[in-house]
């Protein structure tokens, strides 16, 4: 069975980092979470701190495990959540076509992988439940 690691990776503006797939990977033409195969004898955590580093050239430091999922056409998938406290000009695309942050309502007008879409919409309605509301 094949394992993998995606990350929701958010950053100050609440706004999320895809990676739009190029035509060497799944999904291809889509946006997806960051991520991918876990290597044998890799856990999830250190697959995923190995990913961020090939596929951004950066360090992932701030990042917290929400589920473990399976997915009948893959396998089982490692769900991660964190922050990124830098902006796209100091990180590195060594992977995918293209890759930006979108707010939430942006993420309706693009085209996002399946299971990408499923846990991006459980984490922004979680997030929303969990915000304060203003008083009416």
């Amino acid at each position: 069975m094949k394992k993998a690691v995606k990350i929701i990776l958010v950053n100050k503006d609440n706004k999320v980092l895809l990676q739009l797939r190029d035509a060497q990977h799944s999904h291809s033409g889509s946006w997806s979470l960051f991520g991918g195969h876990i290597d044998e004898g890799e856990t999830p955590a250190d697959a995923l701190i190995r990913e961020i580093k090939e596929e951004l050239n950066h360090e992932l430091t701030n990042f917290q495990f929400i589920k473990k999922t399976m997915v009948d056409t893959f396998g089982e998938v490692y769900w991660y959540q964190g922050i990124m406290n830098v902006g796209l000009s100091e990180l590195t695309l060594i992977e995918g076509d293209d890759f930006n942050f979108f707010t939430y309502g942006e993420l309706s007008k693009l085209k996002i992988s399946p299971e990408s879409k499923k846990r991006l919409i459980e984490f922004f309605e979680k997030e929303n439940a969990e915000a304060p509301q203003p008083p009416q």
